[in-house]
């Protein structure tokens, strides 16, 4: 099995919480009879789903990244005087 990088593992952990959050939000949504709480847990079942979809497009994100970086030739810096 492959190792995973430490972003890989911390994204697994965001998506894994903003699916939990999804069907928390979900369950207390439709046992709640407030239309204001039941507004306000709509917006945070949204914002799951937006977290949850923005997670799962950075590794993509992060391998380009990394690629784009790797191809560039390393430039010596300056070490500034003491």
């Amino acid at each position: 099995m492959a190792e995973l990088t430490v972003v890989e593992d911390k994204l697994g952990e965001v998506i894994g919480l903003a699916r939990a959050a999804q069907g928390v939000t979900d369950k207390v949504g439709g046992l709640t009879e407030d239309n204001e709480l039941a507004g306000l847990l709509e917006q945070m079942n949204e914002d799951a789903r937006e977290t949850e979809e923005k997670a799962r497009a950075s590794p993509t994100t992060w391998t380009a990244r990394r690629r784009r970086c790797s191809t560039r030739p390393a430039k010596p810096r300056a070490r500034p005087p003491r």
